[in-house]
This record gives C-alpha cells, structure tokens and sequence, in this order.
C-alpha cells in the first residue's frame, strides 16, 4: 500500500472514529396559531436521542378587531414564561406551561367611523403551553349562561390531529398540529414538538368545539470540537489529494 493510500485510510478512519458528541441548540421558533411569533430565547444541547433545552417566551401581547358580519368583536392575545423542555423520540415534558390567555371582547363603532373596545367581556379564558390540563368554568354571553372547558396538551414530537370541529353547527377543518424528531448520530438535526389546546363553548347562543397549537422548532448543529476535528479532517484529505495530483504531474 502506498504512503498515500495509508494517508487517505487513515484520514477515513479519523473521519469514522469522531465520537458521538452532543449538539448544541442555535435556533427556537415558538409559534401559536393562528400565526403568532412570540420572541422566544433558548439555550440547550442534544444527543441522537434526546434534547434538553431551556426556554424563555418574552411577554407577547396582539390585539386586534375582527369583523364579522353583522358584529365587530375585540380579540387579544397574551403569552409569556419560560420552562425547560426534554424530549425523546416518543414523548416530551416540561418543567411547567408556559402561559398565556385570550380575552374577546365586544366592540362599538363610533360616529366618526372608528372602532374601539366595548365594555362586555365575551370570552376570556387561559392557556398553557406544554403541560396537562383542563379548565371548566361558566360564564355568561350577552346574558345567557354558556359552559366552557378549556383542554391543555403536553409537548409531543408526534403528528396530532383533531377532528369534528365546529362553529355554531358549522363544521371546520380538522386541526392538525405537525410534530417531528429528526436527529442525526452528532446530536444534529431538528426536533419539532407540539402543544395542543381545545376550546368547547356551549350554550343557547353558540356551540362551538375548536382547537389549535403551539409549536416549538429546534434547530441543533455539532459541538465546536466535533466540528474542529471534521474540518481538519477534510483538510488533511483535500491536501492528500492535491500532493497525489502535484506528482502525478512532475
């Protein structure tokens, strides 16, 4: 065997014997339907089966009027808090839920053409992302009594789906919240975790079962030092090849 054919295994050895080191976390992407992007910083490493990560959801606030004929209503969005994470391919956790709320209100137009807030509070109900539980509450709608129940889901890398969803008798598209775990052997890759939560309102003027997600998206690249030896690495094989062509050429 030639010197440089030695050189060349040696280099495929070096290149196969890098350990399987952990990742570490460069990206988290918190998102809540139905398209919010709350400020999230996040720190954490990974292995090819498991990620620890610890995250911190600045306070998030979106407040806006929907109009639907023949009413205009006031809705408001709050999230904010922070939880460390794990997850494995088949399950997830959280140290606590990260909070939040929605409150919808009614709203008045005014002579000047404007919208502001009304007084009535239609809906307010909290919400937690990444943990297990339940709200059951009353509540009264322009008078009437109404039941709600509020639904809380733990994190899952698993692709969840819900179905039968409803507006005033209404039907709506299925829910689906997206979960995936793709880790390579360095810890490298993305792990996608959902959070589900339903909301059922029930009562003489409206009956509606809706749902939605909160998503966590984790992007994770090589430790430096594993990085560090695959670079030096590919830096011992690219001048193998070019000191095998100088000679060739002499």
């Amino acid at each position: 065997m030639s010197s440089i054919a030695r050189s060349a295994l040696l280099t495929l050895l070096l290149l196969a014997s890098l350990p399987a080191r952990a990742g570490t976390l460069t990206m988290a992407t918190w998102r809540a339907d139905p398209g919010f992007f709350p400020p999230v910083a996040a720190y954490g490493s990974s292995t090819s089966t498991a990620v620890d990560v610890y995250v911190d959801v600045a306070p998030y606030t979106t407040q806006y009027f929907i109009h639907a004929n023949p009413n205009t209503v006031f809705f408001q969005f709050k999230v904010g808090g922070s939880a460390r994470i794990t997850a494995h391919a088949s399950m997830a956790g959280a140290t606590r839920g990260v909070a939040g709320e929605v409150v919808v209100k009614t709203a008045i137009h005014t002579k000047a053409s404007m919208v502001r807030t009304g007084k009535i509070t239609l809906l307010h109900f909290p919400l937690s992302a990444g943990r297990t539980g339940a709200l059951v509450t009353s509540l009264t709608v322009l008078g009437q009594y109404h039941q709600l129940t509020v639904s809380f889901g733990p994190w899952t890398p698993h692709t969840q789906v819900f179905h039968s969803l409803t507006v005033s008798s209404y039907p709506l598209p299925d829910a689906v919240g997206r979960g995936s775990f793709h880790l390579g052997p360095h810890g490298t890759g993305t792990v996608t975790l959902v959070s589900p939560t339903k909301v059922i309102l029930r009562g003489p003027l409206t009956h509606r079962t809706t749902a939605s997600f909160t998503t966590l998206r984790l992007s994770f690249v090589p430790e430096p030092t594993s990085a560090v030896l695959l670079g030096a690495a590919l830096a011992v094989g690219l001048g193998l090849a070019a000191a095998r062509h100088g000679a060739g050429r002499r």
